[in-house]
C-alpha cells in the first residue's frame, strides 16, 4: 500500500476573493443608452421605485436620507434635501413636491448633478447623467428646453407591450422641442385617452405607460386611431429636428472618446448673435420666419432684423432657437454647440 503513487490534487487557493460591494437598491439597468430613445432618469427612477414595490416619493426619500454608512453619497449640499429635511416632514408634503421634481432632475439644474451621484452611488451605476439634459448646463437654459406636461407615443407603449419589451419614457419625449414621434410619425399625446388628464411631474405610484390618475393603459394601436396626424412639411421640420437633437442624446456619453467639450455660454451667445446678424437675405427672411418675426404692415427688412437683434440681445438663446438657426444656416446642431477639446478661443 506504501509502495502505491500518490495522487496529486489541485492545490487550494485560500485567498479571500474581491467581491464588490452590494448596492443599496437594485442595479437596474438603464435602457436605451446611446440612441435616440435613451431613457430619462425620472423613469429610470420610477421603475426602480416599481421594482422595489415602494412609490416614488418613498425612493427619492431614502436616496436622499439614506444614512453614511450605507455608503451612500452625500447629498446634504443639496437644495431638495434641505428643503425636504426642514420643511417636507411629512409624506404627504414630500409627494406633492415630487409632483414638480421631475422636470429639474431630467433637464440642468443646478442641483441634479447631487441627487444623480447619490443615485449612481445607491444602485452603482455610473453615468447616469447620460438619462439628463445635465451636460448641456453651460449652454442650454432652462427655460424652453424641457415640457410642462407629460408627453407619449400611445403606438409606441403599444409595441413594446405587444414585442414585450420594457415600458419606459425616453427622454426625447420631454423635450419641448419634439411633439412628434420619429417612429410612427404621429404627434406625441398628453392627454389620457380615458379620462383626458395631463399631468406635470411624478404620482406617488406612476408607472411609464399609465395614467396616474384612472391608471388605465395609454398604448393605443396604429389602426385604432387617425388622430394625431402632421402636415408634411411639419414631419420634415420635426425629424430633421430629431436627427439633430438625437446627436446631442448620443454624444452626451463620448465627450471624452470624441474629444469634445461645450462651449462656453458667453463665447457661444455672442457666436450666436455674429450669425444670426450675419444671415444672408433669404436665410435671415427664413429665419425671421421661424422665429414668427413677420413682414407686417409697412416695416422694412432692416426694420425686422432690428426686431430680431433686439430680441437676441434681451433673452438667451433657447434650444429652440438655435435649432432654427441651424436650419437656415445648414450647420449641424452639434458642430454649433460643441468645439474639440484642444480648441483655444
Amino acid at each position: 500500500m506504501l509502495d502505491e503513487e500518490l495522487t496529486t490534487f489541485e492545490r487550494l487557493d485560500l485567498t479571500m476573493p474581491i467581491i464588490s460591494e452590494c448596492s443599496h437598491l437594485y442595479h437596474l439597468q438603464p435602457i436605451g443608452i446611446e440612441t435616440a430613445y435613451v431613457e430619462s432618469l425620472v423613469s429610470y427612477a420610477a421603475r426602480l421605485a416599481n421594482t422595489h414595490a415602494v412609490p416614488f416619493w418613498m425612493l427619492i426619500q431614502k436616496v436622499l436620507f439614506a444614512p453614511e454608512e450605507q455608503s451612500l453619497q452625500r447629498v446634504a449640499e443639496i437644495d431638495v434635501r434641505r428643503l425636504l429635511f426642514n420643511e417636507l416632514r411629512t409624506s404627504q408634503e414630500v409627494k406633492r413636491y415630487c409632483l414638480n421634481f421631475s422636470r429639474w432632475l431630467d433637464g440642468n439644474h443646478k442641483d441634479a448633478a447631487n441627487l444623480i451621484r447619490a443615485f449612481e452611488s445607491a444602485t452603482r451605476h455610473q453615468n447616469l447623467d447620460v438619462l439628463t439634459m445635465l451636460a448641456w448646463k453651460g449652454i442650454l437654459p432652462s427655460n424652453g428646453l424641457l415640457r410642462r406636461e407629460q408627453a407619449w407615443c400611445p403606438f409606441c407603449y403599444q409595441e413594446w407591450r405587444e414585442t414585450q419589451q420594457p415600458i419606459y419614457q425616453p427622454l426625447l419625449w420631454l423635450l419641448e422641442v419634439i411633439y412628434v414621434c420619429p417612429h410612427h410619425h404621429r404627434r406625441l399625446r398628453s392627454g389620457c385617452q380615458h379620462c383626458e388628464k395631463s399631468w406635470t411631474g411624478v404620482y406617488s405610484y406612476w408607472q411609464p405607460g399609465y395614467c396616474p390618475g384612472c391608471k388605465n393603459w395609454l398604448g393605443l394601436k396604429l389602426e385604432e386611431s387617425d388622430h394625431f396626424k402632421v402636415m408634411k412639411e411639419e414631419l420634415q421640420w420635426q425629424l430633421w429636428v430629431v436627427q439633430m437633437v438625437t446627436e446631442l442624446l448620443v454624444v452626451t456619453s463620448q465627450f471624452a472618446e470624441r474629444n469634445l467639450r461645450v462651449k462656453d455660454r458667453t463665447f457661444f451667445t455672442r457666436e450666436f448673435r455674429s450669425r444670426a446678424r450675419c444671415l444672408a437675405e433669404p436665410e435671415k427672411l427664413q429665419f425671421l420666419n421661424l422665429m414668427n418675426i413677420h413682414r407686417i404692415s409697412t416695416k422694412t427688412l432692416k426694420e425686422l432684423n432690428n426686431d430680431l437683434l433686439l430680441l437676441l440681445k434681451t433673452q438667451p438663446p433657447t434650444l429652440d432657437w438655435i435649432l432654427k438657426l441651424c436650419y437656415c444656416t445648414k450647420i449641424p446642431l452639434l458642430n454649433l454647440l460643441t468645439e474639440e477639446t484642444n480648441f483655444a478661443h
